[in-house]
């Protein structure tokens, strides 16, 4: 006795020898709960285990509760058994909570082997069964020890004894919680459901039915009612928790968008300690109504009717071009075809011109609904000889033209006089025409006849509108025309249904738009020439108020005989102030500063080689200027000194002088004399400079001083002067420059 009691204390081993040789346990190696048998030819079971080495010894009929307890030795018998550490400290907790953790595979009512026998107030170790017999063993109790102060005990039982039992402490009967003792991989129960229902959207989830789990991926599948599959997602995981879930956002995380009052199947997986364990396959239905269906589809917003214009080599999504009745339908998906797949192509709605030609486009509802329009082909091209512009008619019935080299600025359109645009075919499905910088003119007959053009874009380039440029136009009902358009021929507008123009710039010259007392109303600013065209001519006239003074210079204003000139050079880049707002018009000109006024207008060209001018150094701000003048037989120096003499004040004599051989030597010629004897003065026009005053006075640059009484050949021309002769001769020369077309 005395011996078992030290073999008790020292060894913490409960032998029960009256069961001999029914069964032996070794321990897990991993096991922090490991129970280990020691051999000694009876049953036993080695409580001495890291972290319980603790043992309290307890006279027979009395309980021992706490780490010596029942949950102690039934956490530490299960991990041995599944090799699951599993600190679940009491039956309650086992049956309710942890049924599907820990190694612990489900619960039930039968009895079955390597399970726990669980009560609100105790918990006890199912080892074998047979027939109504169960083997058990337990903690927490000293009433079966064999040696009066036992601690834990093996012994068989009656199947019956797992009932309630309020006398002896165990309380109410829970139910068995089977163990997974073969340590075979378990499968997990995966709960689906799901919770924020649209007539949309959902959020369908699935829920792991067991307690510090190790989750390491995560999945769903979703498809309709007819078994398609919809969409699904993978991904990979790393996390321990109880009772662990994942959800799914379908619109935001499966790219589906579902369909109102609609019934939907879906499933949801979790690799659950190593184990893919799948829910099974639920449904749920979206809110709203099942559907409406389609009632009939057609295309909209052609250039003509359901006829479209696609350019060669673009795509257009005609998607935007379709309309369903009613509005509301539910099912909008298409079907597209083409009958001409070599004229252009379609997928999921997008068409892409592939070459001239014409091609009929099919969209097909999923209830059968068809909606046909028919596709014209049309690769656009170029036109206008040296200086080509591009043209093209896109989808939506705008003609675009452009200069082909996006550097040319100034792009005059060619007339078409005797022959057809090159778009005239395509007139009836033109809606509107964007005209981009660069081009500075609508040529004769460039766009007449375009019963349907609503709108007409102008830049700030065009300076002209030709005869006929948009006769015919009879939907075209308002224009335009900005600060830089200067002239408009009497027929421009010929046969159309113009009812406004709005003209920006004050001085443009207005032929005459349509017949005399015709029902249209001119925009301009007062005392315009917007004003005066429509008091001659019997339109409505409308006032924009004041002209704004467009210019940054302070000593220039609305009212001076000078102004509208300044405006122009300055816009055009010709000439700039003295300062930033300083145009200085009563200052002289110098010779210097009129060599570069040419060269700008020429453009600034790159030259090459030195001055021939002692006076005229390299790196001056004029240097290239004269160089450019000289190498062009604009200005060759004084005979007598060699000299450019930069600084003089240029003679009005000298600057008509060099307006004539830039005319004669980089334009088409100088034609045109003049007869100066009216001029008082007439005798005094130097030698050299009398042919150019002759032209300069024929082409209206040169007006006389005085009543038109004095020509003054050598006189300074002040600034003002210079712009007010510059704007003559551009005007009546170049059409344009290097800069914008004249305002």
């Amino acid at each position: 006795m005395k011996k078992l009691k030290w073999f008790h204390v020292l060894s913490l081993v409960l032998i029960l020898t009256c069961m001999t040789g029914l069964f032996s346990v070794t321990a897990s190696a991993g096991c922090a709960y490991g129970i280990q048998g020691n051999g000694t030819g009876g049953i036993s079971i080695n409580i001495n285990a890291a972290p319980y080495t603790a043992y309290q010894s307890k006279p027979y009929g009395s309980a021992a509760y706490g780490t010596q307890g029942c949950a102690w030795f039934a956490s530490a018998r299960a991990c041995q058994l599944t090799g699951k550490d599993s600190p679940i400290w009491s039956g309650t907790n086992w049956y309710h909570h942890y049924y599907n953790s820990y190694g612990a595979v489900g619960r039930g009512s039968a009895v079955k082997a390597k399970a726990l026998a669980c009560w609100e107030g105790h918990v006890a170790v199912v080892e074998s069964v047979s027939g109504s017999t169960a083997l058990i063993s337990e903690g927490g109790s000293t009433y079966y020890s064999d040696a009066g102060h036992g601690y834990c005990v093996i012994r068989s039982v009656p199947t019956s004894y797992f009932s309630n039992d309020y006398q002896n402490g165990k309380g109410t009967w829970l139910g068995f919680v089977y163990l997974n003792a073969s340590g075979t991989p378990v499968s997990y129960t995966v709960t689906p459901s799901v919770s924020g229902i649209t007539n949309t959207n959902a959020v369908i989830r699935g829920t792991v039915q067991g307690a510090g789990v190790h989750i390491t991926g995560a999945g769903c599948t979703l498809w309709d009612s007819s078994g398609n599959r919809l969409g699904g997602k993978t991904e990979s995981v790393n996390f321990t928790q109880d009772y662990p879930y994942a959800f799914y956002d379908i619109n935001a995380e499966l790219g589906v968008t579902l369909k109102p009052g609609t019934t939907y199947t879906y499933q949801v997986w979790l690799t659950v300690n190593g184990v893919k364990s799948y829910s099974g396959k639920a449904t749920f239905k979206t809110t709203g109504s099942s559907g409406i269906p389609v009632d009939s589809i057609s295309f909209t917003g052609g250039m003509i009717g359901t006829s479209y214009y696609v350019p060669v080599g673009e795509t257009i999504n005609f998607n935007q071009y379709i309309s369903f009745s009613p509005a509301n339908a539910t099912d909008k998906t298409l079907t597209w075809s083409v009958d001409n797949p070599s004229a252009a192509t379609v997928s999921k709605g997008s068409v892409t011109g592939v070459a001239p030609g014409i091609a009929r486009l099919t969209a097909k509802t999923s209830n059968g609904k068809t909606a046909v329009c028919t596709l014209l082909v049309e690769a656009g091209g170029t036109f206008n000889g040296n200086q080509p512009l591009k043209w093209q008619v896109n989808c939506n019935g705008l003609l675009l033209i452009s200069p082909a080299d996006p550097s040319q600025k100034h792009v005059p359109m060619q007339d078409f006089i005797g022959e057809y645009a090159p778009w005239y075919d395509l007139r009836s499905y033109i809606r509107s025409v964007h005209i981009t910088s660069g081009v500075t003119s609508v040529g004769v007959f460039a766009i007449r006849n375009c019963p349907n053009l609503t709108s007409v874009t102008l830049p700030d380039t065009m300076g002209s509108i030709n005869d006929h440029a948009f006769s015919s136009c009879r939907n075209l009902k308002e224009i335009v025309l900005p600060e830089s358009v200067y002239r408009v021929e009497y027929s421009a507008f010929l046969a159309g249904g113009l009812e406004k123009i709005y003209v920006y710039n004050p001085d443009c010259f207005i032929a005459g738009i349509v017949p005399d007392g015709s029902d249209i109303t001119l925009y301009g600013y007062d005392g315009s020439t917007a004003e005066s065209c429509a008091a001659e001519h019997d339109y409505k006239f409308v006032s924009l108020g004041q002209e704004p003074n467009q210019t940054p210079f302070s000593d220039i204003f609305l009212d001076d005989w000078y102004y509208s000139s300044v405006k122009f050079v300055y816009k055009q880049g010709i000439m700039t102030g003295t300062d930033e707002t300083t145009f200085s018009p009563y200052q002289p000109l110098n010779r210097a500063m009129f060599a570069l006024i040419l060269y700008r207008l020429e453009g600034e060209p790159k030259v090459s080689g030195s001055s021939p001018f002692p006076d005229v150094p390299s790196a001056e701000w004029y240097s290239d200027a004269v160089i450019w003048a000289n190498q062009n037989k604009i200005v060759t120096g004084f005979q007598d000194t060699g000299l450019f003499c930069p600084a003089d004040s240029i003679t009005r004599e000298q600057l008509a002088v060099m307006l004539f051989r830039y005319t004669e030597n980089c334009l088409y010629g100088a034609y045109g004399r003049a007869d100066l004897s009216s001029y008082q003065d007439c005798g005094s026009v130097s030698e050299y400079a009398l042919e150019a005053m002759e032209w300069a006075v024929a082409d209206g640059i040169i007006s006389g001083k005085y009543d038109q009484t004095q020509l003054d050949p050598h006189g300074t021309a002040t600034r003002a002067e210079c712009a007010v002769m510059l704007e003559r001769f551009c005007r009546k020369h170049l059409v344009y420059v290097n800069q914008n077309i004249y305002p």
